[in-house]
């Protein structure tokens, strides 16, 4: 198989809506109180699937340099994530509680800690980096795949193995809360039951758009009607039936967003057209949001900020996410004025 490296043309409302999911990937780790909470995690659950969405429609057609390039990226982005939530415990154990620096090492060094975190992708340096190691292993599974088989970039092997893992997935979430077993999340969310059936999904979206869009008549009305859909599906799902997990719902509403996101690219819609030159520093500041924001809420946390004030819960969500956005926006700044003094 020759080494084909196709690259999908930038998106950059797939970049914008990226940005948009990374905004929810917080609230679902810094909670809203009471039911106003409840209800911005339902909303929310779509942002997940969406980033695995995404990576797979990428994917399709690259060849083994960029496949190999990405999984390079990702190794490197979990490395250097892993060593900033490392240092921030440390940090933690010397300074802010004062104890507990011998039990954390030996915990998170511990041989069964390791083995969740390369058979299940369970990280106890940070809870969000499960996402990272998870795009390593994918792309690593694309890189073998492409190797021993040669099918035209058709992945039927693929699609074939992602169904029954998806449905392996829906059913144990749904089965663990039908008996009242308050399972582990690591067991059903990692690579093999959540990341490889979405990612795969990314794959044959891209694969066969063209009919799905023709064959449906979609357009960007029905697209955002089923973006609604899926949304009131997760309400149902969360309310009705708050399983462990089962995102049927939010899984609509990100494919309809991503068929979105090319329906209004292929249109050329003038939506977002003023954002075109900088899609690129939208995808690193959603990739640097998701990365961060535990910390700084950690940080707030440990600093006791707004200890007293009776709305503090209230504000804390909020309060992560504009500091988070404020660091990745100053990132994207300086990379670009350093860009401008090179050339100069």
């Amino acid at each position: 198989m020759k080494n084909t490296s196709v690259e999908k043309k930038r998106n950059y409302y797939i970049s914008f809506f990226k940005l948009i999911a990374s905004f929810f990937v917080v609230f679902l780790h810094v909670i809203f109180p009471g039911a106003f909470g409840d209800v911005i995690q339902c909303f929310a659950r779509f942002a997940v699937p969406l980033f695995f969405l995404i990576s797979g429609y990428y994917a399709y057609e690259a060849g083994f340099s960029r496949i190999l390039k990405r999984l390079k990226k990702q190794a490197s982005l979990l490395l250097i994530s892993c060593a900033i939530y490392f240092l921030w415990n440390i940090v933690n154990c010397l300074f802010i509680r004062h104890e507990g620096l011998r039990e954390y090492l030996l915990f998170v060094f511990s041989i069964r800690q390791i083995a969740l975190f390369l058979l299940m992708d369970l990280n106890q340096f940070g809870f969000h980096l499960w996402f990272l190691s998870v795009m390593m292993k994918l792309y690593a599974v694309l890189y073998f795949y492409l190797i021993f088989k040669n099918d035209q970039f058709q992945y039927r092997t693929l699609y074939y193995a992602a169904v029954p893992a998806f449905i392996v997935y829906y059913i144990m979430g749904l089965g663990f809360n039908s008996i009242g077993l308050a399972a582990d999340f690591y067991l059903i969310r990692n690579v093999l039951l959540l990341g490889f059936p979405l990612f795969t999904l990314g794959l044959f979206l891209h694969n066969y758009e063209d009919i799905l869009i023709k064959r449906l008549s979609l357009n960007w009305k029905k697209l955002a009607a089923l973006f609604v859909c899926g949304i009131i599906l997760s309400f149902v799902e969360y309310f009705g039936i708050h399983p462990v997990e089962m995102p049927l719902g939010s899984m609509i509403s990100a494919v309809s967003l991503l068929l979105l996101a090319e329906e209004l690219f292929r249109a050329k819609s003038s939506f977002l057209n003023k954002l075109s030159f900088c899609a690129m520093d939208m995808e690193k500041m959603s990739l640097i949001i998701y990365i961060i924001h535990p910390l700084i809420n950690y940080v707030i946390a440990s600093l006791n900020l707004f200890e007293g004030i009776s709305h503090r819960k209230m504000i804390i969500p909020p309060l992560v996410l504009l500091i988070s956005f404020l660091i990745s926006l100053l990132y994207c700044l300086g990379i670009r004025f350093l860009s401008r003094l090179h050339n100069k």
